[in-house]
C-alpha cells in the first residue's frame, strides 16, 4: 500500500456547502474525498447535471485500482465565510412561485392558477413551472 500526503494552499475561498438554509450556506473546515477526487482529475463529470448522482460510475476506475482519496482537513485555525445566494433573476418581470421564481419567456407570457404557474410560448407549448436544482 502506498500513502501519498500533500499540502494544498488555497488561493481563494473554497465553496463547499455543508449546510444550506434557504439562500444561506455554511462551510465546514474540510474538503470531502469525492470532491478531491474530481478536483485532482481522477474522475470527470459534465458541468451540468440533471440531478442524477453518478459517483458510482465516475469513481469505478479508482475503486478498481484500489485508490482511495481521504478527505482534506485544515491545518491550523480555520477561517469561515458565511454567504448568501442572490436567488432573484435579472429579468424585467418575475414572480414568486411555489418553490420557484417565474420569469416570462421571450415572446411568451406566464400565467398563474392558484399557487401553480404555467409558461406560454409562441409555439403553443405550455409547461408548468417547477423548482430546479441547476442553472
Amino acid at each position: 500500500m502506498y500513502i501519498y500526503r500533500c499540502e494544498l494552499a488555497l488561493m481563494e475561498a473554497t465553496f463547499f456547502s455543508s449546510r444550506e438554509i434557504s439562500a444561506t450556506y455554511q462551510t465546514e473546515p474540510l474538503i470531502g474525498n469525492i470532491a478531491l477526487a474530481y478536483a485532482f482529475g481522477f474522475c470527470q463529470a459534465p458541468y451540468s447535471n440533471d440531478g442524477t448522482i453518478h459517483y458510482r460510475e465516475h469513481l469505478a476506475a479508482l475503486n478498481e485500482q484500489g485508490v482511495y482519496v481521504t478527505p482534506a482537513t485544515v491545518v491550523g485555525e480555520p477561517r469561515f465565510t458565511m454567504g448568501q445566494f442572490n436567488a432573484q433573476p435579472d429579468a424585467y418581470w418575475y414572480a414568486m412561485g411555489a418553490g420557484s421564481l417565474v420569469t416570462r419567456p421571450d415572446g411568451g407570457w406566464a400565467e398563474s392558477k392558484g399557487k401553480a404557474w404555467w409558461l406560454r410560448y409562441p409555439d403553443g407549448r405550455r409547461p408548468k413551472v417547477g423548482a430546479e436544482n441547476r442553472p
